[in-house]
């Protein structure tokens, strides 16, 4: 399917999108792709058909567009969610603070963009949904701030997948809780730091003050080499049934 069917079909089913708006997509989409050099009003412009004003006038919401593109790609699929650094220098920039970056492992100064993508798990393919800045004056807890922009979007998002992808980072109360009550399931691994507690299930004594909750603190160390070791069994015992 070519660039200019694909777009014309996703722009059908978005009942807002008007004749010119219509036309100005497919050129769009077409330039967009052919672009070269810096993603800049005025060198769409220099290289497209349109002016400069045009493009900045007529930009929509991407998120729509994105969600039907979704249709198109492969039954399997998964939301990512991660923050990305964008160094940044100066003092008049909105939005500047201090941001971990992935790359340099500490917390640098610059901005920060939190962004949402689909990953087409057959294809191993992703597609990007949207991104937004993260408001430093807004965040007065980073992990809950970064949770509440999939809940803004949860009835659309579980439209194309129930099933949200993060690093160990995001594997903490505020940020995993308020998620799951939107009915989404997600997949991640333990911080290094996590804390895990055996369920308290046996007899309550009576009397006042608080039930007891937990008995007892889990080794994860050791149940690692048990697994290593259950794992281990069990491969040789599968030679020896070969």
């Amino acid at each position: 399917m070519s660039i200019e069917t694909l777009t014309g079909t996703i722009l059908r089913k978005m009942s807002f999108i008007g004749k010119w708006q219509a036309k100005f997509y497919l050129e769009l989409g077409t330039t967009w792709l052919s672009l070269k050099g810096r993603y800049t009003f005025e060198n769409l412009s220099r290289q497209g058909n349109m002016s400069s004003e045009s493009y900045r006038s007529n930009f929509f919401d991407f998120k729509t567009f994105n969600r039907h593109l979704f249709e198109f790609i492969g039954l399997e699929k998964v939301w990512v969610f991660d923050p990305s650094f964008l160094s940044k220098s100066g003092t008049k920039t909105y939005g500047i603070g201090y941001f971990w970056s992935g790359c340099a492992q500490k917390v640098n100064r610059g901005m920060e963009i939190a962004g949402l993508a689909v990953i087409d798990v057959k294809n191993h393919t992703v597609f990007h949904y949207y991104a937004t800045q993260t408001k430093i004056e807004d965040c007065q807890n980073l992990l809950s701030y970064y949770a509440e922009i999939i809940v803004k979007d949860a009835v659309n998002m579980l439209l194309v997948s129930k099933y949200v992808t993060v690093d160990a980072y995001f594997s903490k109360k505020t940020f995993i809780d308020p998620i799951c009550k939107e009915e989404f399931q997600v997949i991640t691994r333990l911080r290094n730091d996590s804390l895990m507690f055996y369920p308290y299930l046996g007899p309550q004594r009576k009397g006042r003050g608080r039930k007891k909750t937990f008995s007892g603190k889990v080794d994860v160390k050791t149940l690692m080499n048990l697994n290593s070791k259950l794992a281990s069994r069990e491969s040789s015992g599968q030679l020896l049934k070969h």
